[in-house]
């Protein structure tokens, strides 16, 4: 064996005898003699396929250097690990790599991902407009956001049940796998408010309307002009209130409110009748009312007098007082001046408004149907509902830590300070096999019932529960303004009918929008007649279109739009009443030079009448022509538009002067028109500049 052994380092002793020294071998290293510091050794560096990664860090440097080596992975790409030299060496993007006296190469080797779908969805369709859908790699930051539309309102973003955020925009980092995120909208439809005086001549509103959610407040006034006084106020054509200003809160539907004036000059008869009685009115407080009369003036005996107070904003009607004598409990009364002096109170009062908070316990679980925050004035009752998510039982109504009621309508009444009612709710658990509210058999299963709506801008499904097998459950639709409510999923037609938990159901609620009539008219059928009336669908739009007879113009609808042509979106029961007016055009006739002569003829016209102008001049001057060369005087002339005609005199002690031939038909003369001379020829006036004039 140790002949063996012997023999092997005498070949390798002799193996090594024979190879190369020095620069012959570049790679070598010896083991005894120290590396060459002036050597420079390469350092390669590539990716793995080469499209997949940016890499740096090679080159030749000193034995001991230190080299930073890093790889920046193309999108679509990761870097699974280097290796040196074909040895995994690294699963770092960057590290730091310390030169040795030999050649090397470091590959990083990385793989194609592949791309995740980022869906973003809606909880309902059509309420918003949302972006950034789309495939993105891992680790991808993508910006979210979205867009409601009208009468839709942004909640929060979900992601697999749970809320992601509450920010519109935000951003979102792709994970390893497909995921998709729901925009949850609530519905709040705007109706539109529209703000009128009957008349724009005798008075004006403070406000013009516009487009409000149900709820909302508005403070509306209106203001008589001197002759009228303020009447009262119409929603929709009805009567609504003889309050020139009050606070209108928005309903579900489209409103026209018209303040409604009286024309009330309170001239007298004659004139020269003596002022006999004074009338003196009086506020109490001071400023609670506008009073359509001086606080003090004087009339004529026998006078009627219309005496109207409207109330300003935080303040009642009382009554209308002579010293302690009711004389009137309205606003508005009438008054026969007699021969004495008469004193009439106004007494009011002040009117305090309270501001009711509601509060879901917890968030989200319990919805209201009127808004929270609102004010109203104390001694208002309002009628509290309740309606609470899928998944939660009402627990009841309370006011601090005084339950009110458990039932999920309250009545309640506005008192004279702030307050805050609480609705509660527990949540229910499915896997309950009885309802805990009826635990009379812990051996019946629960049972879902949903009540939903098909389209819940059309109306809305309540009545969802968690009870045990067999209960009666009452469910209902409530269609909003413009629909009626059609038939439930299963063809019962009751709006509210009563179900009976078998097993999980869902019963669907689907609307129909109402029928309504629009009425089309002109004010008078002998100058103009109107197309486009009839039976719409609820917000069908319709155009409708004034048509005038021969001889008329249209001037305006009722609404005092002015588009002959206009397109109307369909509410309600609507009528629009075009009006019309025959056309008239103004004739003016009038003398280039006063001092030498007069015109007459002018005027309005109807069109294609005859008018007959005529210049008539002054002594002994003379009529030349009409401005457009024509010389009959009198004139006939056709009216079709409106149009000025002058007639042009001569100084009558002033013969023409004749330049030429008069026999010849282009003679020219001179004459004078005023103080200026002017040049006739062929029967053209040019001023002395060569300026034709007529």
């Amino acid at each position: 064996m140790r002949k063996y052994i012997s023999f092997i380092y005498l070949c390798l002793v002799a193996l090594v005898g024979t190879q190369p020294t020095g620069a012959q071998q570049e790679d070598d290293f010896d083991p005894v003699l120290p590396p060459d510091p002036t050597a420079a050794y390469r350092v390669s560096v590539s990716a793995e396929p080469a499209e997949g990664a940016i890499v740096s860090g090679g080159g030749a440097f000193a034995a001991g250097a230190s080299v930073a080596i890093s790889c920046t992975p193309a999108e679509g790409y990761r870097l699974d690990y280097w290796t040196q030299d074909g040895i995994r060496y690294s699963k770092e993007t960057n590290f730091t790599y310390t030169v040795t006296p030999k050649n090397t190469a470091f590959v990083a080797h990385v793989a194609k991902i592949a791309a995740h779908r980022l869906n973003l969805v809606s909880n309902t369709e059509g309420a918003g407009t949302l972006t950034g859908a789309g495939d993105y790699y891992p680790n991808s930051v993508v910006e979210i956001g979205c867009t409601p539309h009208t009468d839709y309102h942004f909640q929060y973003w979900l992601q697999d049940g749970e809320v992601y955020s509450y920010e519109k925009e935000c951003t979102y980092t792709m994970g390893d796998s497909d995921v998709t995120l729901t925009a949850v909208f609530s519905h709040t439809p705007h109706y539109t408010v529209s703000v009128a005086p009957d008349d724009p001549q005798a008075g004006e509103v403070s406000d013009r309307g516009g487009r409000y959610a149900p709820g909302e407040e508005i403070e509306i006034s209106a203001t008589a002009y001197t002759d009228y006084v303020f009447s009262h106020w119409t929603l929709n054509g009805a009567y609504l209130t003889d309050q020139a200003t009050f606070t209108y809160t928005v309903g579900d539907y489209d409103a026209e409110l018209v303040a409604v004036f009286d024309f009330d000059p309170h001239y007298p008869d004659d004139p020269a009748t003596e002022l006999t009685s004074t009338v003196r009115l009086v506020c109490e407080p001071d400023g609670a009312a506008q009073l359509n009369l001086p606080t003090e003036a004087r009339y004529h005996e026998g006078d009627t007098m219309i005496i109207r107070a409207t109330m300003n904003a935080g303040y009642a009607f009382d009554g209308w007082y002579k010293g302690n004598e009711l004389v009137s409990p309205t606003p508005v009364f009438p008054y026969i001046v007699g021969t004495k002096d008469a004193m009439f109170t106004l007494r009011a009062e002040r009117i305090i408004y309270s501001r009711l908070e509601l509060v879901s316990a917890p968030e989200d679980a319990v919805t209201f149907n009127l808004s929270s925050g609102r004010t109203y004035p104390s001694g208002t009752t309002l009628r509290l509902r309740a309606a609470v998510a899928f998944g939660y039982v009402f627990d009841g109504w309370y006011e601090k830590d005084s339950l009110l009621s458990k039932a999920i309508e309250l009545p309640y009444t506005i008192g004279t300070e702030d307050v805050t009612l609480t609705a509660k709710a527990v949540p229910a658990d499915p896997d309950d096999e009885f309802d805990p509210l009826h635990p009379d058999d812990p051996a019946m299963k629960a049972v879902h019932i949903h009540a939903v709506s098909a389209n819940r801008a059309m109306g809305k499904a309540y009545g969802s529960a968690i009870c045990v097998e067999g209960k009666q459950v009452e469910i209902g639709a409530k269609a909003a303004y413009g629909y009626n409510f059609a038939h439930w999923s299963d063809g019962d037609d009751d709006a509210v009918r009563t179900v009976v938990a078998v097993q999980d159901t869902t019963y669907t609620a689907f609307f129909a929008p109402k029928i309504f009539s629009l009425t089309a008219m002109p004010a008078d059928t002998m100058i103009g007649r109107v197309t486009g009336g009839g039976n719409y669908p609820y917000r069908t739009d319709v155009m409708l279109r004034a048509i005038p007879e021969e001889g008329y113009r249209f001037v305006r609808w009722s609404d005092y739009n002015t588009d002959i042509e206009r397109k109307v979106r369909l509410t309600s029961d609507t009528l629009f009443t075009a009006y019309f007016e025959a056309i008239r055009y103004t004739l003016t006739v009038e003398s280039a030079t006063p001092e030498l002569g007069q015109t007459s003829g002018g005027g309005v016209y109807a069109p294609n009448a005859t008018a007959v102008i005529t210049a008539t001049p002054k002594g002994s001057n003379r009529f030349l022509q009409w401005d457009d060369g024509n010389t009959d005087n009198p004139r006939k002339v056709k009216v079709t538009s409106n149009r000025t005609y002058i007639a042009l005199f001569i100084n009558g002690t002033l013969m023409p002067t004749y330049i030429g031939d008069q026999s010849d038909a282009d003679s020219t003369y001179k004459i004078l028109i005023g103080n200026q001379i002017y040049l006739v020829r062929n029967g053209v006036i040019y001023d002395t500049t060569g300026r034709r004039i007529n």
